[in-house]
């Protein structure tokens, strides 16, 4: 089996692309499978592609990127299968995705953990929405092998174009990443959130709530991210994402949050932040949104918090140190035996078979 992955991102940068497949290349190797991987972006423009402005260098970075899938159509015959996450390309009609279904008549496999067809973008590149084509996504799905689907929310819209549209979860490394636990410390309570400049917003919808706790039960905030958050706060600490850090960043946590809009581009999202903070006993307090009510249950593992509860839960919370404590005690159980690696290698293999 020889398999071909066609990505947006260079590996090892863009989270969806890390808990999505690049987890599971070791497992390739060991089932004896040939691979290899080609990104759109370069890492070069990769480093300015959400940074305002550049705009030259952003388009620079776009044609090199389509001249590659161009160079890819020819070397189609040395590959069984074609892993595609996301997306081909940012732009332009579905013609690639076409050409390697009916021209070279490859079977595609077709990744994602977003509602990707809802028109969704970057403040940095809005210059660049109306190129966008949403409906590239819609033509993957017909068109794929099989579908691989973040959530199961994801999986009924995909099943409208294609029925063979599986679940599988965004995963987390328990063995050789997410391999410790936060000890909790509400004498000094540090309450964090982890994510991309384009998700900072959700963060800051909940920031008055934030400010009101604040002043009822001092804290740290963390804010873990590639660009400082635009909002201040008393307390708040900014750390710049790094992979070689991101581990001992997140276990300064002792509560994670992860507040979503009520929205159709909600319903996709795939809870990784979430799956992260209870991998390493970090107690999540979540929107009830999508996935989250099935990954968190309420006061069992983490926190459901409705409208205008952020204040109220998060205070209730870091003043009941012993039930905040058996909370981060159950947290990594469900991750290991539903949302590890380990427990969902099987079924990545078999998109394959």
């Amino acid at each position: 089996m020889h398999i071909l992955f066609l990505v947006p991102y260079p590996l090892k940068e863009a989270p969806s692309q890390r808990f999505r497949f690049e987890q599971y290349l070791p497992k390739l190797d060991e089932a004896g499978y040939s691979y290899a991987v080609q990104s759109f972006l370069t890492p070069k423009a990769w480093k300015k592609f959400y940074k305002p402005g550049n705009y030259f260098s952003k388009a620079v970075g776009f044609l090199g990127g389509y001249l590659r899938r161009a160079q890819m159509l020819f070397q189609l015959h040395k590959y069984d299968v074609v892993f595609i996450h996301r997306e081909l390309s940012p732009a332009g009609p579905p013609l690639l995705s076409w050409l390697i279904a009916k021209v070279w008549k490859k079977k595609i496999v077709y990744d994602f953990d977003d509602a990707i067809w809802l028109t969704n973008y970057s403040d940095n590149n809005k210059l660049f929405a109306w190129l966008k084509s949403y409906g590239n996504s819609k033509a993957l799905m017909r068109r794929s092998w099989k579908n691989s689907c973040g959530n199961h929310w994801l999986v009924e819209q995909a099943k409208f174009f294609n029925q063979n549209s599986f679940y599988i979860p965004t995963t987390i490394d328990t063995v050789n990443s997410h391999d410790r636990i936060r000890t909790i410390n509400l004498d000094s309570p540090v309450i964090g959130w982890t994510g991309s400049h384009s998700t900072i917003s959700y963060l800051e919808n909940i920031l008055p709530q934030l400010h009101a706790l604040h002043k009822k039960r001092p804290f740290e905030l963390v804010v873990i991210s590639n660009l400082p958050p635009e909002f201040t706060f008393p307390s708040m600490r900014f750390v710049k994402w790094n992979a070689h850090t991101e581990i001992d960043d997140l276990l300064q946590i002792d509560i994670g949050l992860m507040p979503l809009p009520d929205s159709r581009w909600a319903e996709g999202k795939c809870g990784l932040k979430a799956l992260q903070y209870m991998s390493l006993g970090i107690v999540p307090v979540v929107s009830p949104i999508g996935v989250n009510t099935s990954i968190v249950t309420h006061q069992l593992n983490g926190i459901h918090v409705s409208d205008e509860m952020w204040a109220e839960e998060l205070y209730t919370l870091l003043t009941s140190p012993e039930s905040t404590l058996e909370m981060s005690r159950k947290t990594r159980e469900l991750i290991i035996d539903q949302y590890s690696v380990l427990a969902n290698e099987a079924k990545f293999l078999h998109l394959f078979a």
